[in-house]
């Protein structure tokens, strides 16, 4: 039986024992061309269904669900419909603005792209409602693999331009299959059956996730993208790709820790804010530099062999990439020490820290790289590294503000 961590871990570690392969059948500039096709699919893919797949889990009557389960595939639907349009009659604007001089066609796949992450997000939560835990843990593989191989052969049976992003749309595909054999399995007439009265009912009701969750989701995912949308439009694409391929391989590794340690670290912060919220702040403090001196290491490796590693991982096509190498990791192990703290700001009486956080992320994040566009790359990332340590830092401060057991009482 698999389980979501498991899938989450396999998840990530298929597509990055490929990638060395990919890397050497595709440019920095096509990677460039990936990230920012998933830069914008991961921006609108959270507000695709109005946010209302996430209460699929609440309904006690299943019929409610199956209705959220509708409203969620129309809003899908209708978004992606509407996404399409706005494409056909800008996507010149659209590519000029961000300086892509590659072909505009793979623009007009990223409605259905969004289209398809909506029906994943659908079947995903109607799953958790079911208890299906294992078939959402092998999705994850499912769709990662797919993607992966979906990649390579793109590259080894055509020459097809963009590969990559068309690779990612197969993987999509072919996890769907699967999804929606799992979904549909048991009274697939219910999903088809449209009781008209229950889903108004049901769209009031719920109206809080698209009118508010969207909202803070958008901001959320935006703020995380704004280095790779700045990027297309200040620099080329082989930077770009250089960037975001250094972030996936550096990030992959940590991210799966990250979702480990959060939930070990969940359970403990609700049993400290109950039983003795006092010992909070010292738990977060010495897990914090626990994850510190734990990362210092690989710091280290990578300021000394950067060149040398990357080399040898990624092909002598993508240069020296070793100081680039360095700056990422310092970002990517000082989130990974504060983030699996942030749990801490999912206490009701702490919620609101970390949505100033978030503004404030998104507003600084915005801000400083549109500054710093006129500098040259290499400094442009050393901007985005302050930045980043600054930020993370303001965030530790509000986690251990918010961890004071006045607070929490």
């Amino acid at each position: 039986m698999f389980t979501v961590a498991g899938g989450t871990f396999f998840s990530q570690i298929i597509p990055l024992a490929i990638l060395p392969i990919l890397t050497r059948l595709y440019s920095p500039e096509e990677f460039g061309t990936l990230a920012l096709y998933i830069a914008f699919f991961s921006i609108l893919s959270v507000v695709v269904t109005g946010r209302y797949e996430m209460a699929i889990m609440l309904p006690k009557k299943e019929k409610d669900a199956i209705s959220l389960f509708q409203i969620s595939f129309l809003f899908s639907f209708i978004f992606s419909i509407f996404f399409l349009l706005v494409i056909l009659f800008n996507s010149e604007s659209i590519m000029s603005f961000l300086k892509i001089n590659s072909s505009v066609a793979w623009l007009y796949f990223l409605p259905f792209s969004v289209f398809l992450a909506g029906l994943y997000q659908i079947y995903s939560y109607w799953l958790n409602r079911n208890k299906k835990f294992s078939e959402i843990a092998f999705s994850k593989i499912v769709q990662s693999s797919s993607i992966s191989f979906g990649q390579l052969g793109m590259k080894l049976v055509s020459l097809i331009s963009n590969g990559l992003i068309f690779g990612y749309i197969v993987g999509q595909i072919i996890n769907l299959i699967y999804l929606s054999r799992r979904v549909f399995l048991v009274r697939p007439k219910n999903f088809f059956h449209i009781d008209l009265s229950r889903l108004k009912k049901n769209l009031i009701l719920y109206k809080r996730f698209p009118l508010i969750s969207s909202f803070s989701s958008l901001l959320d995912r935006a703020a995380v993208q704004m280095p790779i949308l700045l990027i297309s439009r200040f620099y080329d694409q082989a930077s770009l790709g250089i960037f975001s391929i250094l972030l996936r391989f550096l990030d992959s590794p940590f991210a799966v820790l990250n979702h480990s340690i959060s939930l070990v670290f969940h359970k403990k912060v609700v049993d400290l804010s109950h039983e003795d919220p006092s010992a909070l702040t010292k738990e977060i403090l010495q897990i914090f530099f626990t994850l510190l001196l734990f990362t210092l290491p690989f710091i280290l490796i990578i300021y000394i062999f950067g060149a040398e590693i990357f080399r040898l991982l990624l092909g002598s096509e993508w240069g020296n990439v070793g100081d680039y190498a360095f700056l990422i990791m310092i970002v990517v192990s000082y989130r990974f020490c504060v983030s699996p703290l942030s749990v801490v700001l999912g206490l009701k009486k702490t919620l609101h820290l970390g949505a100033y956080w978030q503004v404030l992320y998104f507003l600084t994040i915005s801000l400083t790289l549109i500054l710093s566009r006129n500098l040259d790359f290499i400094n442009f990332i050393k901007v985005f590294v302050i930045h980043e340590v600054l930020l993370y830092s303001i965030y530790l401060v509000l986690i251990i503000y918010g961890s004071n057991y006045k607070r929490l009482n």
